[in-house]
């Protein structure tokens, strides 16, 4: 066991030997995280400034310039709906069309059509939903009105089309004057101790600060296939072997020294982005270092079957950048899943990365317990294991 750790101290050692090392290690990593957030910033990623209401136009023509009409683009107006009165709507827009008589069919007791001319964008659910809240707001004012001017034409309260036409226009008024301010109100309550966030997407530090430290450690650790290529080729595996170590000794060790290698790259890059970018990192420590040892562990496991692969040090050494960066970029390090469309987001799943990606999102904004997590990492943890057992069973097979 002596001999393990004194291997697992070795490539500690050896990696961290210089200072351009630690450039690698932890400088360039922390000034790539400021510079991806200060750009996912300017992308409108950024959660701490304040959010933006998003807006729609729709273009209105009005046959009938009755109060109802009027009525109605006033409900819509408290929407995120931007009305805009057109003798004629424009191509490729959403457009709404009262006919004429539209009011006195209504005050008549007929059912009336409006016309939406809508489009098959992500944007047309917001303005249909927005013009069916128009709609229930002034079709239950009318009900009330013209309920009111029937029962006052029976008791013959109103006389002739005039007074009857003044006092629908009253009634509904009033209605829609009590329907702007109900007396009856919904309250929300969570249970105790449950935090409610506003988004559920990772603010531009949180998405950058997780995001660079899943790249940066990948092409730290992804280094050993090029480390064991390069002790083969030059004989110092070779040497190992001969000692009083048995294979899986010489790969235990090698591989406790790069798991340590990568948790304590993860560790410092996780203390930089809580001190020096204020992400919530220090909340749920547990968590996260549960989640941070398994895909190291998944990390160094793939690249010793890398390292089984590969046939020389610029070959392995390419290998592991292209496919640091391909992991990183496919598995939701570089920009938010939950942006992209549902198949792929499932196709991700077959990727360490967005595992972890998921659980550093669930941990910083959804705000999960320790319990929640260890799903997670128990995927990641099949990933190391798989990957572990291709490697072994090559590194059994190489000629060294």
């Amino acid at each position: 066991m002596r001999k393990v750790a004194v291997l697992a101290w070795s490539v500690i050692r050896q990696q961290l030997g210089s200072p351009v090392a630690w450039i690698f290690f932890l400088l360039l990593p922390l000034v790539f995280t400021g510079a991806v957030s200060a750009g996912l910033r300017g992308l409108g990623m950024g959660a701490q400034e304040a959010p933006q209401e998003a807006s729609f136009t729709l273009y209105v023509v009005r046959h009938d310039a009755e109060p109802v009409v009027d009525a109605f683009l006033a409900a819509l107006r408290e929407t995120d709906v931007v009305v805009r009165l057109v003798e004629t709507l424009p191509d490729e827009s959403f457009g709404l069309v009262f006919p004429d008589g539209f009011s006195q069919g209504l005050m008549a007791g007929n059912v009336e059509t409006v016309t939406l001319h809508a489009l098959p964008t992500q944007e047309s659910t917001v303005v249909e939903q927005a013009v069916a809240a128009a709609q229930g707001r002034v079709g239950g004012a009318v009900l009330i009105a013209q309920q009111g001017v029937t029962r006052a034409v029976t008791m013959g309260l109103v006389k002739g089309e005039k007074e009857t036409q003044a006092l629908f226009e009253k009634l509904l008024l009033d209605a829609l004057a009590l329907a702007a301010h109900p007396n009856v109100t919904a309250s929300v309550v969570w249970p105790a101790g449950v935090q409610v966030r506003a988004s559920t997407l990772a603010t531009n530090t949180e998405q950058a600060s997780a995001g660079q430290l899943i790249t940066w450690v990948q092409t730290t650790v992804l280094g050993v296939a090029q480390v064991l290529i390069m002790e083969r080729r030059s004989g110092t595996l070779r040497r190992l072997l001969v000692q009083p170590l048995s294979r899986t000794a010489v790969l235990v060790g090698k591989m406790i020294g790069w798991l340590s290698l990568g948790v304590c790259q993860m560790a410092l890059l996780l203390l930089g982005g809580w001190f020096l970018f204020g992400v919530a990192w220090g909340h749920h420590p547990v968590a996260v270092a549960l989640v941070s040892f398994s895909f190291a562990a998944s990390t160094v496991a793939l690249g010793l079957l890398l390292a089984t692969v590969a046939r020389t040090e610029r070959q392995a050494g390419s290998i592991a950048l292209t496919l640091s960066l391909a992991l990183s970029a496919l598995g939701g390090a570089w920009w938010p899943l939950e942006i992209t469309p549902p198949l792929y987001q499932k196709f991700a799943l077959l990727l360490p990365t967005a595992w972890a990606m998921r659980a550093y999102t669930d941990v910083l904004v959804r705000d999960v317990s320790v319990l929640e997590v260890l799903p997670t990492c128990g995927v990641l943890s099949g990933f190391a294991v798989v990957f572990v057992a291709l490697g072994a069973w090559r590194f059994r097979r190489w000629q060294t």
